[in-house]
């Protein structure tokens, strides 16, 4: 584990890492993986754009098993303002894009 031990302190705390720049969650199952990058969804290859706060947290509750009762009422409006803010720096401003893989 020591051999590992420099890069992850770089993937999980540098400015320039993917880990650090936009919210990710993952989970993988026998059909394959799921995960949220910012506001796309993307299961087992089928992109969504994710377009409320209601729905990003009704699929962090379906498909990740993340529940929004963990959270403040604060945390979750911070959370989305992040990944809305995330999604737009990598769609260039339109909304309209999903956000690409790392």
């Amino acid at each position: 584990m020591t051999d590992f031990a420099e890069k992850h302190a770089w993937l999980s705390s540098a400015p320039e890492s993917g880990f650090v720049r936009v919210c990710v969650v993952q989970r993988r199952d026998e059909a394959g993986v799921d995960t949220l990058r910012a506001l796309t969804l993307n299961r087992h290859g089928a992109k969504e754009l994710i377009e409320s706060p209601a729905d990003w947290w009704a699929a962090a509750g379906d498909v990740f098993g993340i529940r929004s009762s963990l959270f403040t009422a604060e945390e979750r409006e911070r959370l989305w303002r992040q990944c809305a803010a995330q999604h737009e720096a990598h769609a260039g401003g339109t909304g309209s894009e999903v956000v690409p893989s790392a």
